[in-house]
């Protein structure tokens, strides 16, 4: 696990390394979460208006370590952000950027939603 505790130099993500998490919002100004659907270790937050506006991942450091990925960038993190693109059959691609003084990576990450989640992803 990364060593530091709390980082944010932004409001739109925090890492947490006690707790192994990384939260990442691009919720706009006035916008609310309604509901969080759990898929696996990874939490998706979504308005009223089916729009995406959050993930967290839970083990963090577990999921890079599985995809062969420096656990090192979660130390002070400097950007962190995602992009979501619905696909047939319930699939949401997310790619998740994170940066820090010393790394930069795109990631990956299908989920396979529930049949009622609603696929909204307009930014």
């Amino acid at each position: 696990m990364a060593s530091s505790v709390l980082s944010s130099k932004s409001d739109n993500f925090l890492y947490d390394g006690r707790a192994d998490t990384l939260y990442i919002s691009r919720k706009k100004s006035g916008e609310k979460v309604a509901g969080s659907i759990e898929i696996a270790n990874i939490l998706i937050d979504i308005t009223s208006e089916g729009r995406i506006v959050g993930i967290e991942i839970n083990e963090v450091s577990e999921f890079l370590k599985n995809l062969n990925i420096d656990t090192n960038i979660l130390n002070g993190i400097e950007t962190a952000s995602f992009s979501v693109f619905p696909k047939r059959n319930g699939v949401l691609y997310f790619f998740i950027e994170i940066k820090n003084p010393e790394l930069h990576r795109k990631i990956p990450l299908p989920v396979i939603t529930p049949e009622n989640f609603n696929r909204q992803s307009s930014a």
